[in-house]
């Protein structure tokens, strides 16, 4: 069994009372608990419907001009449906991004994203739930073509390149939620 970091109980436990502030409720906790502890998923769901693993390409550290890109683009169609990429708990929705917190303490974020109708911070979200609709990119990437911009982290907050877990994902099937 892997040990945990001193840092990550103290990052575990500042994300703790964040959720309770935020929601004002203590299931919320107890879910990404449960989160943290489970295992980190050896695959993710594709985060954009139809996207297909043969068409990604990993653009974890390629952006000229930056030191490091730190996600993945995936290129699609304004309107796209997105998709949790692993069963998680939704930790904020804004105008263009929705955060999820999923198992082994991951992080997942979801940017250049409408937020589906109705998707709220303290919500449960199963792997391939519709989350929301690609939307045009914002801020530095603004007008680009339109993209997901999909950045995940651990629970120390360090990157991880999703794109071998994705590499292996299947196309997620029908989801209308």
């Amino acid at each position: 069994m892997r040990k945990r970091s001193p840092v990550a109980f103290v990052i575990f436990a500042l994300l703790i009372v964040a959720a309770v502030i935020a929601v004002g409720s203590f299931e919320t906790p107890r879910t990404m608990l449960a989160l943290t502890f489970a295992g980190k998923p050896a695959r993710l769901v594709m985060p954009v419907r139809g996207a297909r693993t043969e068409g990604l390409v990993d653009s974890f550290q390629d952006v000229p001009g930056a030191s490091a890109h730190r996600a993945l683009d995936i290129f699609c169609v304004r309107g796209t449906d997105v998709l949790a990429p692993a069963r998680g708990l939704v930790v904020s929705v804004g105008s263009n991004v929705v955060r999820l917190f999923g198992p082994g303490g991951q992080s997942h974020v979801l940017s250049n994203v409408v937020p589906r109708a109705g998707l709220a911070p303290g919500q449960s979200v199963e792997a391939g739930e519709v989350v929301g609709q690609v939307d045009d990119p914002s801020g530095a990437e603004r007008g680009s073509t339109p993209h997901l911009h999909y950045a995940l982290t651990g629970i120390t907050g360090r990157a991880i390149d999703p794109y071998p877990l994705l590499a292996s994902a299947a196309t997620p099937g029908p989801s209308s939620r």
